[in-house]
This record gives structure tokens, sequence and C-alpha cells, in this order.
């Protein structure tokens, strides 16, 4: 590698790097809420939503890795424009296709990192996050405890007056579903739970079951000897083990293609915008203002929203169409503004 290669990279990795940890703790807060979220009803530890963040790190990095790379390299290239090492650089017979060549070797291998982390981290990371979190609403669903409030049985709410230790069933049970129109409570003297593979049964015996027709203002009642409200246990939704079947089940079940056209355009952002990072960075102090902060915005914001879109109507043709689109772009602009003058 070049002394001016060595001098690019050094240059990038001082604008790089705080961006970078700035865009991950700003993500990391977000996560953090999230999980706090969506483990409300849970009994945690510290330890356990610590670990439930280190599984959401790769989803943070995909997101944030791209964005910094680009953000950086236009940022280090202005910042040496308008320091004039940029003009030193090209007066001792420095190329522009040297400053590229040492960008593509960092974009590379981010290029690289960020599809390993995309394609064959994320899915590996997301299914332990849900197998952990699925453990836990299902061991929740199991540990009823009487005289509290808040407690659910699948889509129930649940109160269990008391527990009789020694035949293990519970008295005085009221269960609740609230739905659009219509509200359901559920009452009896005694229940008792049952695991069955992967379906827990709620055993009801000797109650009163009250229909409530919100619409109508009606009120129905049934007497019962025996019912079971039974529920699927949520660890039984991972239908997938490795990463292909998670890649076929996130596309042709879930229907989420999006997630895929994202992680591969997202990878590929650093490669796709050389072109774009000397066009923008490289600036003429003397004639040029530097308005790369408004370059990075309105570029950065552009691909996504693209990507998104794309993904989302699009699917089979958001790869093919964002990458000739973006390449065009790339293109306009290094002939506009580089090409001829470097």
């Amino acid at each position: 590698m070049s002394l001016l290669s060595r001098y690019i990279i050094r240059n990038f990795g001082v604008s790089f790097f705080p961006i970078f940890m700035a865009l991950f703790v700003i993500a990391s807060v977000v996560y953090f809420i999230n999980i706090a979220t969506s483990t409300a009803y849970l009994k945690v530890t510290f330890m356990e939503v610590s670990l439930l963040y280190f599984y959401f790190v790769p989803e943070i990095l995909l997101y944030t890795m791209p964005i910094a790379f680009f953000a950086g390299a236009v940022m280090s290239l202005s910042r040496l424009s308008f320091d004039l090492e940029m003009i030193v650089i090209f007066a001792l017979q420095g190329q522009l296709k040297h400053i590229m060549r040492a960008l593509a070797i960092v974009a590379t291998l981010m290029t690289v990192t960020l599809l390993i982390i995309g394609l064959w981290l994320k899915p590996k990371t997301l299914l332990k996050s849900k197998e952990m979190i699925y453990n836990k609403q299902d061991t929740a669903q199991l540990n009823i405890k009487p005289s509290e409030y808040g407690q659910k049985f699948g889509d129930w709410l649940l109160y269990v007056g008391s527990e009789d230790q020694t035949k293990k069933n519970f008295k005085d049970i009221v269960l609740f579903n609230k739905q659009s129109k219509t509200e359901i409570f559920v009452h009896a003297n005694n229940a008792k739970i049952l695991q069955s593979e992967a379906i827990f049964k709620l055993g009801l015996n000797d109650g009163d079951v009250y229909h409530l027709d919100l619409e109508n203002k009606q009120v129905e009642q049934i007497r019962f000897n025996a019912m079971a409200v039974n529920e699927q246990a949520k660890i039984s939704q991972l239908v997938y083990t490795d990463i292909i079947a998670f890649w076929k089940w996130w596309i042709f079940e879930k229907n989420e293609a999006r997630e895929l056209v994202f992680a591969l355009l997202a990878a590929l952002f650093p490669l796709l915008s050389l072109l774009l990072i000397v066009s923008i960075g490289i600036i003429n102090p003397r004639y040029q203002k530097n308005r790369s902060g408004l370059y990075i915005t309105l570029l950065i914001a552009s691909y996504y929203g693209l990507t998104n879109y794309m993904g989302q109507n699009y699917p089979l043709y958001a790869v093919p169409t964002v990458l000739v689109l973006w390449l065009m772009l790339s293109y306009l602009l290094y002939t506009t503004r580089i090409k001829n003058t470097y």
C-alpha cells in the first residue's frame, strides 16, 4: 500500500469513527427502549436485557456502518480540500485513481463485512432473541400466581383468587377478553394448567361465561361444568432453524422480501458510492463552498428512501433498479464535477 493510500485511510478513520460511534449510541438507545417495551410484562434480569441488546447489535451495525462510511469518507476529503492538502497531493503528481483506490479498499472490506452481518449473523441473532423472548412468555403463562393483577394467559387477562398446593390447581378464577364489539367474562371455581407438546391448556371446572354484546347491549350467560382455554406455545412459532430456512420463511411465508433487499443494498452502499464520495468530497476551496453536509444528508436520504420504496412495493426488481439508478447518478455527478478537472 502506497504512502498516499495510508494517508487517505488514516484521515478517513479520523472522520469515520466519531460519526459511527454517535450513530451507534443513538441507535442503541432506540433499541434499548424497544427491548424495554417488548419485555415490559416479562420478568427479565439486567443480564438478560443486556443479552437481548447484544442480539440486536448486528442489526444496529447494518444500519449505522454504511451511513458512517459515506459521511466519514466525504467529510475526510472535504477537510483535506479546505486544508489545502488535496492541492498539495495533486501538485505532487497524486492522481484521483490513487485516492479512489484507497477508499475502495476500505469500501470492499466494509461491504464484505456487512454482507456477512446482514445475510448470516443477523438471522442467527434474531432467532436467538426470539427464542429467549418466547421462552420467557411461555414461562410467564405457566407461572400464574394468586392475588396478582395484570397476568395473562394468551389473549385473556387472568386473575386467580387462591392456589391449592396439594392438588396443584387454582380456585376462584376470572378470565376477561375484550374485542371490538364484544366482551367475555369467564368465572370458574377451580382450574388447572396442563401442557401437551406445544399447547398450554387451562382446564376450567364449574363456572359461568358472560358474553356482552356491546353493539346490541345484550348479555348472554352460559353455565358449564368443564371448559378448556387452549394457547399455543410461543416457541412453536419458530419454524426456521438455519439461515436458508430463515430467508425462505421470511420471504415466502411472512412476505418480508424487503428485509433481504435492505440487507443487500445497505451492504453494497459503500462500494456503489465511491464515485459520489469523490464527486462531492473533493472541493476547490477558492471557487466552491463546502456544502458536503447538505449533500451527505440528501444522498443518504435518497438512497435509503429509494431502497425502502422499491423493497416495499417491487422487491423482485429492487436491487437491480437501485444499482442502475445509483450508478447513473454517481457517474453523472462525477463527469460534471470531477472528471474534467482532476
